[in-house]
């Protein structure tokens, strides 16, 4: 698919979907569950780091790289097709959440309230 031409929300759905079709390979329901449940709470910051459009490209080729490993049923490469997918540099996080506070903090407000002027 053409990750580029997707909106945010349309991205994020793609990628919750994935994640839990490639889960339910597992036939575990409750990790299913957990999954689930991550993806909930991490949603908002998740759409953020998706708008970083250089992110995109690497996300769904780290997606390739999975199933691919699956496929040749190659753990090790699956291993760390998985590492490389799950790993968030500490740096990209901290400005993930900084974003995400910021846009909650800034929500219905002006900037000249926001600045407590």
């Amino acid at each position: 698919r053409n990750y580029e031409a997707m909106t945010v929300p349309e991205i994020a759905r793609n990628d919750e979907g994935f994640h839990d079709r490639l889960i339910a390979l597992a036939k575990n329901e409750q990790i299913l569950r957990t999954v689930r449940q991550v993806a909930d709470r991490i949603r908002f910051c998740r759409m953020i780091d998706l708008e970083n459009r250089t992110r995109r490209g690497p996300l769904y080729d780290e997606h390739i790289d999975i199933l691919d490993a699956l496929r040749t049923r190659d753990a090790e490469i699956g291993a760390e097709a998985l590492r490389e997918h799950i790993s968030m540099s500490r740096d990209q996080a901290i400005e993930v959440i900084k974003e995400g506070l910021a846009r909650i903090y800034m929500r219905g407000k002006t900037p000249l309230q926001a600045s407590g002027d």
